[in-house]
């Protein structure tokens, strides 16, 4: 690993869900948000990934705000960066503290869909995507597709990193858990998380070197492989 890892000039960039959390603590640090629809597919997202990165203008230690995210970071290059990862599956990790969370949740309960604030911000989650296949394809069609796409979960969980943030986002989480309880049946509940995970992202430049294993760090010149994210 790089001993001038703290004379790089540091950089975010990360999932549009994420921007709201992050700019509380990023000060002036530049940061760059992705549009949430690129994990939709994943191979769009490695593209833009790499397209962020090349697109910076000298070697940086760039903190990415993303997990493996349906291998969307597998085979990403550092190029002539170095780049801290979080060690997660996906962005729910990142809201419930660490992947050892993301794994107790998951095998307590594999049929959860999750939203969070960064997801009720934007414009993709099961009810708009619902709303855009009825104009597109017609109310049979989208009918279709939603229980394709979603049939094989039970239950609605809203995380919210706080309580105020459970109560401003609460009526737009509860419109849509009554639509899939209507459409499939789904339970529905609420959990505050925690941001912590994100602050420490945030604070890694301060000790890169001792990072810890919650985090990959990729050298310059190296590949993201799935194998890294592989937690015992």
């Amino acid at each position: 690993m790089p001993a001038n890892a703290s004379r790089r000039p540091v950089v975010v960039i990360a999932c549009q869900v994420f921007e709201s959390s992050l700019c509380k603590w990023l000060g002036a640090t530049p940061a760059t948000f992705l549009d949430q629809g690129l994990h939709d597919t994943p191979k769009k997202l490695t593209r833009a990934l790499q397209a962020a990165l090349e697109a910076l203008p000298e070697p940086s230690l760039v903190l990415i705000g993303y997990g493996l995210c349906g291998n969307g970071l597998h085979s990403l290059e550092s190029g002539r960066h170095m780049l801290v990862i979080p060690r997660a599956d996906d962005c729910i990790a990142l809201y419930l503290g660490s992947q050892a969370a993301r794994r107790s949740h998951l095998e307590a309960d594999p049929g959860t869909y999750y939203l969070t604030k960064g997801w009720l911000e934007g414009a993709n989650n099961p009810l708009s995507n619902h709303e855009k296949h009825v104009v597109t394809y017609g109310e049979e069609q989208a009918r279709w597709l939603l229980h394709t796409m979603f049939g094989h979960y039970s239950r609605l969980v809203f995380i919210a990193g706080s309580q105020a943030d459970l109560d401003t986002y609460r009526p737009r989480a509860a419109t849509i858990a009554r639509f899939m309880h209507e459409q499939l049946g789904w339970a529905y509940e609420e959990q505050i998380g925690t941001e912590d995970y994100l602050q420490r992202l945030v604070a890694a430049p301060n000790d890169v070197l001792q990072i810890g294993d919650d985090f990959v760090v990729i050298p310059p010149g190296q590949q993201v492989r799935q194998d890294m994210f592989i937690t015992l």
